[in-house]
This record gives C-alpha cells, structure tokens and sequence, in this order.
C-alpha cells in the first residue's frame, strides 16, 4: 500500500531531552508545492540512526495565507476542489502532500491532505469561519480518492476502543475523499455558554467504514496570523489497527526567523497492532446512534446561543 519514492533529505540538530544535551536528529522532507503567494511541504525528524521518530508535521511561508483561493475561483494547479456535502453549501480545496518514505518505514501516517475551507464547513455557527482541516492520513492517496461520501456503510465506528471512548461523530460529518469526523466533547468551542469559546483550533480523528484513517489538527487562519506557539496533548485510543510510533501531543509553531508556520506531531510512542474483532459490529453501531443523540441535543443547545 505504501509505495511511495524517495524524497529529498537533509540534516540537523535539535535539542531534545535533557536541556543542553544535543542529539542529531535527521530530516526527510516531501516536495514543496505552491500556496498561495507561497510554498507548503512535509517533513519527517528521525533519530540519527533513523530507529524512531521524534515529530512529522507541514510547514508553509506566511505568506502562503495570502491570495488563498475562495469557493467562486477555479482550483490552483495540482489542488482538488470539492462542494462539501456537509449541507453548508461551502468548498474545500485539498493540497495532497506525500510523506517521505522514512516516515513511513516508522509511523502509521502515509500522506497528508491539508485542506483549506474559505467559508469553513458545519455544524454552521461554530466551524463556519475561514480554516484549515490538517490531515494526517494512515491510507494511501488512492484508497482514500475512492472514498465519495456516499458509501452506506462510511460513517460506521471502529470497535470500542480504537477512538477514545467519549468522543462522538455527528450526522452530517462524513465528506468525499476524507470520510467520518469524530469531534472531542470537551473542546472549548462545543461547550454550552458561557463557557463556550469560539473556534480557533481543535483535535478531530477521522474514520472509513469502521477503520480510523485520519488524525487532524484544524485550525482557523485567524489563529496562524496570531503567531501562535502552541502545543496540545492529543486524546489516545486504547487499540491502534496498525503496529508503529504514534504522537501523544501536536504543536501549532511560528518561526519568526525564516517566517513560517508548522503544525506538527511530537512525542511518539510505540503501539503495538491490534486485531479488530468482528463481532464488534452491533456494538460499533448502538456506539453510533448513541453519539448521533449526542450532537443532536450540543446542536439544540447551539441553536438557543
């Protein structure tokens, strides 16, 4: 499934570990492609002797935020665009960028899709400004172009387990080439007021007919013009399908030196493989009408704002 070429590398030291200790740590980094009025590419930080990975992320110019396309322009050269089919009426435009190799020998993560919304997509009222969806995907770019959206059985759940246990995919979150969102309750932006908090950036996992095949920062222009310097932990699952290193945090960085913007994966860990049993299914789907309950009373309460 991964049969990806060899991208161009390069090397560099990062301090890691205990403060004023310096480990070499080398950098494999994907073809940049044009962004606006500037360029975005993929990387992988590997240990010296390339055993692990210390962070996989994206990195973009700031002004690739400039000259972005909106919904009425036709898509840049070698960029998707798409009518979501969330009910929003909006569009997305998807640059595909390729993971070298190297992160693929060591991670679960195959290629990144980082997907730029001009009027944001729903539940409308809470992620309907300007944002980018940034998804670290697990499937190949072929696998996942044959996703439409319709499939009958796309939004069914993993088994318990393989998300973390509380979070919940509402209806109307499944799109084209990308699959079933599943958003974290405890997200600032979802709670009733006035303890709610508008949209800047959250954690969203993504699944294929029960399998996860997406892990995703999504972040709002708004919040990368503030220069943020951020990092999250993420919410673990219990069970991962696929045996490799998977990142417990995620950063949101500004480099003001060479001006530029990462979001990126960190602190790996080694999971081992587990085997999705069967007779999971009534379960997955009892899990999935109760989540879709859910978000219809969070949509009830949204609407009383």
């Amino acid at each position: 499934m991964k049969k990806l070429s060899l991208l161009a590398t390069s090397s560099l030291l990062l301090l890691l570990g205990i403060p004023g200790k310096a480990e070499a740590v080398q950098r494999f980094m994907g073809t940049p492609q044009n962004m606006g009025d500037g360029s975005i590419y993929v990387w992988g930080d590997l240990t010296d002797d390339l055993s692990q990975p210390t962070s996989i992320g994206v990195t973009f110019s700031a002004d690739a935020l400039n000259n972005l396309p909106m919904e009425s322009d036709p898509a840049p050269p070698d960029v998707w665009k798409g009518q979501l089919i969330d009910g929003s009426g909006n569009y997305t435009f998807e640059w595909e960028l390729l993971f070298p190799q190297e992160v693929l020998d060591l991670t679960a993560f195959d290629h990144m899709g980082f997907n730029w919304n001009p009027h944001g997509h729903g539940p409308m009222g809470i992620y309907d400004s300007g944002h980018f969806d940034v998804h670290f995907y697990t499937i190949s770019p072929e696998e996942r172009h044959a996703i439409t959206g319709f499939e009958p059985n796309l939004s069914a759940p993993p088994p318990p387990g393989f998300l973390p246990s509380d979070f919940f995919g509402p209806p109307g979150a499944v799109e084209p080439r990308m699959g079933q969102h599943w958003l974290d309750p405890s997200s600032p932006e979802l709670q009733p007021p006035p303890h709610n908090h508008p949209f800047d950036q959250t954690w969203i996992y993504g699944t294929a007919e029960s399998d996860v095949i997406f892990w995703e920062p999504m972040i709002t222009e708004e919040f990368f013009r503030s220069n943020p310097n951020n990092t999250y932990s993420i919410s673990q699952p219990t069970y991962y399908a696929e045996t490799g290193y998977y990142p417990t945090t995620y950063s949101i960085t500004t480099n003001e030196t060479d001006n530029t913007y990462s979001v990126t994966l960190n602190n790996f860990v080694f999971r081992q493989g587990t085997t999705v049993p069967e007779s999971s299914s009534v379960l997955g789907l009892l899990w999935l009408g109760l989540t879709g309950l859910g978000w219809r009373l969070r949509s009830h309460i949204s609407a009383k704002r």
